[in-house]
C-alpha cells in the first residue's frame, strides 16, 4: 500500500509532455470551393509512414461517408510522406513509376493519385539554386554556363546599388535583402521563392546582356513556367493576366503536360 501511494505521488509530480507538432489533414475541392480540415493529430515528432497510412485511409473512409470522393493526396517530399506513398502503392522495391497512385478501396474503379505540393517543389528548386556556388555545396552548370545565386546579388547591386545609372528608378522593387540573404525562417516563405524565380527577374537579367548569365536566365524562366503550370486555381485569371500557362486544364493532351514531362524534366536532367 505504501509503495502504491508513493507511486501515485510520483505520477502527480510528473509533467506531461506537450505536443510540438500537429499533423493536419485538409480537404480541398478540385472543381469547387470546398475547403475544411478533416482531422488533426498532436504529437511530439513526425508520424512514421505506417501510422500515416492508417490515418490517411481513415480520412478517405470518413469522407466517403460524407459522399466526397478522394481523388488525390498532396504533401511535401518528407521521408515519412514518401514512405506513406510506398505503403499505399505496394512494395518499396517496385519501380518509382508505380508510386503515383493506389486503388481507392472505398470507391469502385477509382484510383487515388499522389501529388507533390508545388510550393514545396518551388522552394526545393530555389534552395538548390541558392546553394550553387554561394553556400559552397553545389555548382550547377547548364550548357557549359554556370547557374549561380551570386548572379542575383550582382543584379540587385546593378539595379539598386550606389553605382546604378538611373538613381530612383528600379526594375525590381520587390526584390529585397530578405529575398537573397536567406535564413531558415525566410526559406519557409513561398512568396520569397516565387518572387525570385519569376519572369520579372529573368527579364531584368537579360538586360545585363552577358552570356555569363544565360543558363541562370534559362533556369529561372523554366522554373517560373513550371510553377505556373502547377498553379492553376482560377477559370478566368489567365484571361486577365494574358498567361495561357495558368489556363485550366481541359484535356489530357494539353501541351503543357508534354512540356512538364519532356522539356522540363529533360532540362533538369541536363543540369550538372
Amino acid at each position: 500500500m505504501e509503495r502504491f501511494e508513493a507511486r501515485c505521488n510520483e505520477l502527480k509530480s510528473e509533467i506531461p509532455n506537450v505536443a510540438s507538432h500537429v499533423l493536419l489533414f485538409m480537404v480541398r475541392g478540385l472543381t469547387s470551393g470546398i475547403k475544411f480540415p478533416v482531422a488533426f493529430f498532436p504529437s511530439l515528432t513526425s508520424a512514421p509512414g505506417h501510422q500515416l497510412y492508417e490515418m490517411a485511409m481513415n480520412c478517405v473512409k470518413a469522407l466517403k461517408l460524407l459522399r466526397l470522393t478522394v481523388l488525390c493526396l498532396t504533401s511535401d517530399g518528407a521521408s515519412c510522406n514518401r514512405k506513406l506513398y510506398e505503403n499505399l502503392s505496394g512494395s518499396s522495391s517496385s519501380p518509382l513509376s508505380s508510386h503515383y497512385k493506389t486503388k481507392n478501396v472505398y470507391e469502385e474503379n477509382q484510383y487515388i493519385y499522389f501529388n507533390s505540393d508545388a510550393a514545396h517543389l518551388l522552394k526545393t528548386l530555389r534552395n538548390n539554386f541558392e546553394n550553387s556556388n554561394w553556400n559552397r555545396k553545389t555548382n550547377l552548370v547548364y550548357n557549359g554556363k554556370p547557374i549561380q545565386w551570386i548572379h542575383l546579388l550582382q543584379l540587385q547591386e546593378w539595379d539598386k546599388g550606389r553605382k546604378r545609372q538611373t538613381p530612383g528608378l528600379v526594375l525590381l522593387p520587390k526584390l529585397s535583402y530578405e529575398h537573397l540573404h536567406l535564413n531558415p525562417g525566410l526559406r519557409m516563405k513561398v512568396s520569397l521563392a516565387a518572387q525570385v524565380m519569376s519572369k520579372t527577374v529573368a527579364n531584368a537579367l537579360q538586360l545585363k546582356d552577358s552570356l555569363m548569365y544565360s543558363s541562370t536566365i534559362q533556369f529561372i524562366f523554366m522554373v517560373n513556367k513550371f510553377l505556373d503550370c502547377l498553379n492553376v486555381g482560377s477559370t478566368s485569371l489567365w484571361l486577365k493576366k494574358k498567361n495561357t500557362d495558368i489556363k485550366p486544364y481541359t484535356s489530357v493532351d494539353d501541351e503543357r503536360l508534354v512540356w512538364l514531362t519532356e522539356e522540363f524534366v529533360g532540362f533538369l536532367e541536363r543540369v550538372d
